[in-house]
């Protein structure tokens, strides 16, 4: 269950990753981005189904293999991901192919706050 609520909350962590990604951009074509709220609601509906289906089946491979570095393996799967999505990219969203690994790491992110917030939960 804590696998689908990270699901949610990552495409919010992953466009905070493509803002910060961003701003080297912003900055060189000394612009000021403006993110409305129609960009981030399709941001959130385009992305939302490719967690749900295709991260949280891979986190589940992920904890299964159990091999090597957690945060890595998440990058490699948002990797994989992302080139699976360009097979059938029809989205008005460009995408970058080096934001794929950001879309694995923003999974891990949120699976690792809720993780967190869940144990202090518990312990207190």
């Amino acid at each position: 269950m804590l696998k689908i609520f990270a699901a949610m909350l990552s495409p919010f962590v992953f466009s905070f990753f493509i803002g910060i990604y961003q701003i080297p951009k912003f900055i060189s074509n000394s612009t000021f981005p403006s993110f409305t709220l129609d960009y981030s609601l399709t941001f959130y509906i385009y992305s939302l189904p490719a967690y749900l289906l295709l991260a949280v089946p891979a986190s589940f491979i992920i904890e299964h293999i159990n091999k090597g570095i957690r945060w890595v393996n998440y990058s490699i799967a948002g990797g994989l991901g992302g080139l699976m999505l360009l097979f059938f990219n029809n989205s008005p969203i460009e995408w970058e192919n080096s934001l794929f690994l950001c879309a694995g790491l923003s999974f891990y992110v949120s699976l690792k706050v809720l993780e967190v917030t869940k144990r202090k939960i518990i312990s207190t």
